[in-house]
């Protein structure tokens, strides 16, 4: 078996979802606040493990050709010393799905998830059969495995879908243990609006109203005097729960969770626009 003898790691987080079988308590956090007009995302700027970027850099919004809104946590770079060709990022990844999906055309949407959903579990098997004790170290650490959202406007509409990457092994693939799975997610399957990625503790309380504070802070949201009540109400209510996470869980090593928070929406006329980008994020 081929050895790998360093690669580096941008750990973003990744979190338990339903198909998951990996959980990992590192944290960053992606905010999709849902309607049946609109999709807002936020996230923070932490990042942990040994990547390219300082631990308040990382970008995990991306707005591809104004057009798709991509958002990813999890292990999002890495990057061989010794053989480029086994690393990858999942933005650039997301880049070269929504340009693969252009071409073709028809429902870019689907299209560009699944073929990144396809390319990352090649990258992690492949990864996988290289440097296999490396990729088993990174499982028991629960740092191996990737999500992202995924949102475009389909028929007018503007839609979200989910996509999970993980270690899932199974009889008879013990050469390609990594596989995916995607879920379309609509403003009635996130709880008051609110689905995410990454630290899910930290928006379970706005999303079910399970504590008295979030109660309060879900009221505040919906009165006509809340700062966001007008155009912008849906992303600043995203950019409110991130905010929210980065104070009550910020300060803990595990969580990761960091500012500045990115911003952007996808609007009914199937444009992103964004709302708050740091300089060194792209545009599109």
């Amino acid at each position: 078996m081929k050895s790998l003898a360093r690669f580096s790691v941008a750990l973003i987080s990744f979190t338990l979802c339903a198909h998951a079988q990996v959980v990992s308590p590192h944290g960053t956090l992606v905010v999709a606040y849902v309607t049946d007009n609109e999709i807002a995302m936020a996230a923070d700027s932490g990042s942990a493990g040994e990547g390219t970027k300082k631990p308040d850099e990382a970008c995990k919004i991306a707005a591809i050709d104004g057009k798709l809104l991509f958002a990813t946590s999890g292990t999002a770079d890495i990057q061989s010393s010794v053989d480029p060709k086994l690393g990858w990022g999942n933005l650039e990844e997301a880049r070269t799905a929504y340009n693969r999906a252009s071409q073709k055309g028809g429902a870019i949407l689907v299209s560009a998830a699944d073929n990144w959903a396809n390319q990352v579990v090649a990258k992690w098997n492949r990864l996988y059969l290289n440097n296999r004790n490396e990729v088993e170290k990174m499982i028991a650490e629960h740092t191996a495995g990737t999500e992202a959202f995924f949102a475009a406007a389909v028929n007018g509409k503007p839609s979200l879908l989910h996509v999970e990457v993980a270690f899932q092994p199974a009889a008879g693939h013990e050469q390609a243990p990594f596989a995916y799975h995607i879920e379309p997610l609509a403003a009635n399957r996130c709880p008051n609006h609110l689905c995410s990625i990454g630290y899910p503790e930290a928006v379970a309380p706005y999303a079910t109203g399970s504590t008295e504070e979030a109660r309060k802070e879900v009221s505040e949201w919906n009165s006509q005097a809340w700062p966001g009540a007008a155009g912008d109400r849906d992303v600043l209510i995203a950019i409110r729960v991130v905010d929210l996470a980065i104070a009550n869980y910020g300060g803990k090593p595990e969580s990761g969770l960091s500012p500045p928070i990115d911003a952007a929406k996808l609007t009914a006329d199937g444009t992103v626009r964004w709302y708050s980008r740091k300089p060194a994020c792209p545009a599109n």
